[in-house]
């Protein structure tokens, strides 16, 4: 929401960037939230981890850091969301991505 918030406030609320921003770490609630492993996961930052299947317990939540906008991406797919919010949720998590959409998701999220 905060991220959502930051759009809507800088005059940015195209729809879909407000949906993606309230969308954008929706893959992380494939696996149940356990506090220690989110800081384990954002410390040690291992790259190349397989996307699918979702492991248990630290494993997975390695994984969700990597892939979260992927997996969140599809999960908007699958329930029939717009192509557009899922297009803009995976590209968050690509690093080369240069859309202004999501350079505007980017500093959003990295402020909040």
């Amino acid at each position: 929401v905060l991220v959502a918030r930051r759009l809507l406030d800088a005059g940015t609320a195209e729809r879909e960037l407000v949906a993606a921003a309230l969308l954008h770490d929706i893959g992380k609630s494939l696996l149940p939230f356990n506090p220690v492993f989110r800081v384990i996961a954002h410390l040690y930052r291992p790259r190349g981890l397989p996307s699918w299947p979702l492991q248990p317990g630290l494993h997975g939540a390695l994984q969700l850091r990597e892939h979260h906008e992927q997996l969140g991406a599809q999960l908007i797919r699958d329930a029939g969301g717009s192509p557009r919010v899922a297009q803009l949720v995976r590209q968050l998590g690509d690093e080369r991505s240069r859309e202004p959409a999501v350079r505007l998701l980017r500093e959003a999220d990295a402020a909040t």
